[in-house]
């Protein structure tokens, strides 16, 4: 319904911060793990690590740190660390190789996480059961020197099971998956925008590799890629790949097509469909 649809960006909406799951910004087992139940309006707990390019200090005695990596490697997975990431680009991969909660910090900024310029700007690899990655901007600079996909999953382990939500997935570009590119395990992508991505190969917003194991949900999100050099918004093994109430260029596996009247901020606009989609 529309209160599914009008959060593909969610909480980073001042108008849409109510439409978020009770308020909480993150899945079941966090708030089971940190001591609350989810729906009931109560924000999660301080973070046990907050990136600010201005006040991070590398030392990190007030567990303020600059980089996002330095906070990533700094967190124990074992206590179901969450990382608050406040405004600004980020031109680093993010290599999430542990049980980590990465959020954006609510506001009218949303913080964007850029990549080296020769790597993905997010990476799950071995270790990232439970991971969740929530509120924020993954795009490439566009003169990237050797352009990557803006999300990468190279899990090895089928078992391991990752989310992404609340997330602009935006002017990527690599041979498979200008967006999102699955190895192996199960990523949930949830209330996300892939828009303006492109792959010279296949899978301009997403591509599953035919000779891994990977399982991708999509729900309430929108793929709309119609420059991408592939044609294609989904490839690989689409059979892996379950797509719900979702607007997808093209109608692709099952999505509901037609424009989706974005905003240039990637909002949707009162003529978008995905209003209006049960």
């Amino acid at each position: 319904g529309v209160g599914e649809w009008t959060r593909a960006l969610g909480w980073q909406r001042p108008d849409a911060a109510s439409e978020d799951y009770g308020g909480e910004r993150g899945p079941n087992i966090y708030g089971d793990k940190l001591g609350f139940s989810l729906g009931d309006g109560q924000d999660f707990p301080a973070p046990t690590a907050i990136v600010d390019q201005v006040a991070g200090d590398e030392s990190a005695i007030d567990n303020v740190y600059t980089t996002i990596t330095e906070a990533i490697n700094a967190v124990p997975s074992s206590a179901w660390p969450t990382i608050e990431v406040r405004p600004g680009t980020y031109p680093e991969k993010a290599y999430i190789n542990k049980r980590v909660a990465l959020f954006g910090q609510v506001g009218a900024v949303v913080p964007r996480i850029a990549g080296p310029g020769d790597d993905h700007p997010v990476y799950f690899s071995n270790g990232s059961e439970g991971a969740v990655v929530n509120g924020f901007v993954i795009q490439q600079d566009a003169n990237a020197p050797s352009p990557q996909s803006g999300i990468r999953g190279n899990m090895t382990s089928s078992s391991v099971e990752i989310r992404i939500a609340n997330c602009l997935v935006r002017g990527n570009s690599a041979q498979y998956g200008g967006g999102l590119r699955l190895y192996r395990g199960t990523i949930i992508v949830e209330h996300c925008t892939f828009l303006e991505n492109s792959a010279s190969a296949q899978g301009d917003a997403v591509y599953i590799n035919n000779d891994g194991s990977g399982t991708l949900l999509i729900r309430n999100s929108i793929l709309w890629n119609p420059a991408g050099a592939s044609g294609q918004e989904i490839a690989g093994q689409t059979y892996h790949v379950d797509v719900e109430a979702s607007l997808v260029r093209n109608g692709e596996l099952g999505g509901v097509g037609g424009a989706p009247f974005l905003a240039p901020a990637a909002f949707l606009t009162i003529h978008s469909p995905a209003r209006n989609v049960s």
